[in-house]
């Protein structure tokens, strides 16, 4: 079984690095406090790494950064439901494949709000 380095903070009482198995990882997103600021990522692979993080009641940015010039991420809303199936698809899967639902943003000048107002 592989293990992924995972960062992660809920400023309250989890905070840290650790290198997890895909369970692990499932029963740390689990019991994170999940408020406002809060967030976990670890790297799909060399490239790219995705980040999870809080915005309000059941709704998290999915982001997949990469290490572009550009700063062209791929971002999108996801239920907790949603967020759980994208931790377990990029751990086990090391390349990005389907990104169904996400934008293009570049996130020095726009934000996923942003662009989903002009693909309204």
């Amino acid at each position: 079984m592989k293990t992924k380095k995972v960062t992660y903070e809920d400023y309250e009482k989890l905070s840290g690095t650790s290198d997890l198995y895909l369970n692990q990882l499932l029963d740390l997103f689990g019991s994170m406090n999940w408020k406002e600021g809060t967030f976990l990522y670890f790297e799909i692979n060399n490239i790219n790494v995705l980040q999870l993080s809080y915005e309000n009641d059941n709704r998290f940015l999915i982001e997949i950064t990469n290490d572009g010039d550009e700063m062209i991420y791929l971002q999108k809303y996801a239920t907790y439901e949603e967020a759980v199936e994208l931790i377990e698809y990029y751990f086990e899967n090391e390349e990005i494949g389907s990104t169904i639902g996400f934008y293009e943003v570049p996130i020095n000048t726009k934000t996923l709000d942003d662009i989903l107002e002009e693909n309204k």
